[in-house]
């Protein structure tokens, strides 16, 4: 995944859905028509799933990233709301351990 993060969506076991910027390359054309000699360079729009790995594309063009951002973030909701894969060892790890912190506060009378 290239460019910075635009934002996040959680799925439903927790993972991160990260919707970024992507320079992409095209045959297709800004009107729709396919070019078989020409590639263009463009500005898009990705997400990836970080608990399935799965990364989203925009199906109109077959290209590699979304040209619209709209469209792409309804890609990744889409995923989000649909995929039930678990967020990496290292991510559950540190989720428990925020608990786990969280907890011991708690019972310590101090806030977290």
């Amino acid at each position: 995944m290239s460019g910075e993060v635009i934002t996040r969506y959680a799925n439903r076991a927790g993972a991160v859905v990260e919707l970024h910027h992507q320079r992409f390359t095209t045959k297709t054309d800004y009107r729709g028509y396919y070019h078989d000699e020409t590639s263009f360079e463009l500005s898009g729009f990705n997400w990836r799933c970080l608990g399935c790995g799965v990364t989203g594309c925009s199906d109109i063009y077959k290209d590699r990233a979304y040209r619209d951002l709209d469209k792409a973030r309804a890609g990744g909701q889409e995923h989000a709301d649909a995929c039930s894969a678990l967020p990496p060892e290292e991510e559950q790890e540190e989720q428990r351990r925020r608990g786990l912190s969280a907890w011991v506060s708690g019972l310590l009378g101090g806030g977290s």
